[in-house]
């Protein structure tokens, strides 16, 4: 497996990952990180209904929309009214559509639309939040009602963190946050449809891990059964400590420290927002 990280990306980033104590628990117990399809996110409580989708003008333009609308413009519209007397030039295809499998010809068979549902059937993601501090928004949406805990680490040993497994590709980029009013900074690359978030989003401040096996290409056509994939990982390089969520209740607290170490030698804190509220 090689394991990449996107070019301007700060490997010495602190990093969180806000989890349910059962996550949290399977994550220890097996030592593996599950990363769901980038379309199983659409369902997902707290998930976005446009992952793994284009904002609507780039995807007119992408699609050949531009193109179509600027040679009706241009070249169908002065021939009709008889402004130009030479023959109409052939309507330019889409260019093709980098993604992590390589590039995708757009044709009437197999639309933008189409290639984008297909690409967030075959990439699984992991989600981070990208602070120094921890965020209440991220404990309230993430964490759930129920005591929580965040696992932290840094770009660089979460990296290092991932073992190899088969020709599986992983990379680790930030989101890609955009306003679909103004898409002209949109930026178009390999992991684009599956890197990218309406703005409104971008309070997560979130660095993806992005998985994908490039083989899987042969079978895009198909219907893909697995809605996600485990990763094994070095837990001692992952986590270099445990907080555990505001609202948890003392006994909530000494029953999650005494169940991670005995698991693994790392330092499990209290939030740092968490009220006084004495014993309970």
């Amino acid at each position: 497996m090689t394991v990449t990280i996107d070019e301007g990306v700060d490997r010495d980033q602190v990093i969180s990952r806000y989890m349910s104590f059962a996550k949290v628990m399977d994550l220890l117990t097996n030592e593996k990180a599950f990363l769901p399809s980038v379309d199983a996110l659409k369902g997902d409580l707290q998930g976005d209904h446009l992952e793994g989708a284009f904002p609507s003008l780039v995807e007119f333009v992408l699609s050949g929309g531009a193109a179509k609308l600027s040679h009706l413009v241009n070249q169908v519209l002065p021939r009709t009214l008889g402004v130009n007397k030479s023959e109409i030039p052939k309507l330019p295809s889409p260019a093709p559509l980098p993604t992590v499998f390589g590039e995708i010809e757009i044709t009437g068979d197999r639309d933008l639309s189409s290639i984008c549902k297909t690409l967030a059937c075959w990439v699984d993601v992991q989600c981070w939040h990208r602070n120094d501090a921890e965020s209440m928004a991220m404990w309230k949406i993430y964490g759930g009602a129920e005591p929580s805990l965040a696992i932290r680490s840094t770009v660089r040993n979460l990296s290092n963190s991932m073992l190899p497994n088969g020709n599986e590709r992983v990379h680790l980029k930030n989101i890609q946050y955009y306003n679909s009013l103004e898409p002209a900074d949109f930026f178009v690359d390999d992991f684009s449809s599956v890197a990218s978030k309406e703005i409104a989003y971008d309070y997560e401040h979130e660095l993806r891990v992005i998985a994908y096996t490039p083989s899987d290409k042969q079978h895009l056509h198909q219907d893909r059964q697995a809605k996600g994939r485990y990763i094994s990982v070095n837990l001692e390089e992952l986590i270099s400590d445990i907080v555990i969520s505001p609202n948890a209740p003392n006994w909530f607290f000494d029953l999650a420290r005494t169940l991670i170490i005995e698991k693994l030698d790392v330092p499990v804190k209290r939030s740092a927002l968490t009220p006084n509220r004495g014993q309970f």
